[in-house]
């Protein structure tokens, strides 16, 4: 998946964290962004927030993934 290659080139390669919690919060804080933001070639420039909403209920129902508040 493209997030964990971006989210270690983008945050955890510049950045030393000293307690598990301060990583994860930021980890949220750039998965809120990255679903917001960030343009994926192969969804035709759309962030991933564009993708998920153009999608069938049903679609994402037989995926079992949790749906992001």
């Amino acid at each position: 998946m493209r997030f964990f290659r971006t989210s270690k080139e983008q945050l955890l390669w510049e950045r030393t964290f000293h307690i598990l919690t301060e990583l994860q919060d930021v980890l949220r804080a750039f998965r809120v962004w990255y679903t917001a933001n960030w343009l994926n070639q192969r969804h035709g420039h759309r962030t991933p927030d564009q993708v998920r909403a153009n999608q069938p209920v049903q679609v994402m129902a037989d995926r079992h993934l949790p749906v992001a508040a």
